[in-house]
């Protein structure tokens, strides 16, 4: 049985060739700052790795060599260990934790945080953490001090507009967002989930465009469906209601109020999903 230096407990054998001296590394760095001459040659260690450039080869096979190291019963042991463990265990188990931690203040460079951007981009939180997520924050409150804090944040006006640059940054020229087709979609489709929960309540309309299309329909001899008529007709696949649809003359309307004028790239990708999903329908846009 080989026990820790620091500790006392014992520490298992990782094979015949190497044997750990310590449990841990917090256990390791506390020997380490106890005696003295383990401090002499940290420094020159320190001295002699300061500067140091590790070659992009040599970065991928140290990440390499720590894929699948720990598994997944044992990533699932250590978080058990801790979370029945107080914070005072903690401390003691796995070190200096805050202002306190080797850590603290330093942050990871700009090649990093791409590198750790790109690793979790197309990662998908599933349902069952988010449970975990939403349960562990139930009743949870922010300190006063986080309070304060965030007020304090909210009220310099420099972060303020570096925030509003950053959101500015991420807006197109027309000042929608960079969503993808399919994610606007999704958008429409709960608006209109929203919507018909209401009460069954429809989008608003423009009563003079309501009149046009019953002196329209009148002239025409026709039956469209428009809002009042009796209510809008709602093309689920596309999460959209046009302002008049008539499947007898084959004709969509849109009647355009003068802030559609603000919105013409919004409206533009409007009409052709729409065009595209009734091909043989004329497409009509009146202007108010």
């Amino acid at each position: 049985m080989i026990k820790c230096k620091q500790c006392g407990e014992e520490v298992a054998q990782v094979n015949k060739y190497y044997i750990k001296t310590f449990c841990n590394n917090s256990c390791a760095t506390k020997f380490r700052h106890q005696n003295e001459s383990m401090k002499d040659v940290g420094k020159k260690i320190s001295k002699i790795l300061t500067g140091r450039k590790l070659s992009d080869k040599h970065v991928e096979n140290i990440s390499k060599s720590r894929i699948g190291n720990s598994s997944d019963k044992h990533k699932k042991a250590i978080r058990e260990s801790r979370q029945n463990m107080t914070k005072e265990e903690r401390k003691e188990k796995f070190g200096n934790q805050g202002e306190s931690h080797p850590n603290f203040g330093k942050h990871h460079s700009k090649k990093t945080r791409t590198k750790i951007g790109i690793k979790h981009k197309d990662k998908v939180v599933s349902k069952e953490t988010r449970e975990k997520i939403r349960k562990n924050n139930i009743g949870k409150k922010q300190s006063k001090e986080t309070r304060e804090k965030r007020f304090e944040w909210m009220n310099d006006r420099s972060k303020l507009e570096i925030a509003v640059q950053k959101r500015k940054e991420t807006k197109t020229k027309n000042g929608t967002n960079k969503h993808s087709s399919e994610t606007r979609k999704k958008q429409r489709q709960v608006a209109v989930k929203r919507v018909l929960l209401n009460n069954g309540k429809f989008p608003s309309y423009n009563p003079e465009g309501i009149e046009f299309f019953k002196s329209y329909d009148k002239l025409n001899n026709t039956n469209g469906q428009y809002a009042t008529h009796p209510n809008e007709y709602y093309i689920k696949e596309l999460g959209y209601w046009p302002d008049y649809i008539n499947f007898e003359k084959k004709i969509i309307m849109e009647y355009d109020e003068k802030y559609h004028e603000k919105q013409k790239v919004k409206d533009d990708i409007r009409e052709k999903e729409i065009k595209e999903f009734y091909p043989n329908f004329e497409f009509i846009r009146i202007k108010e």
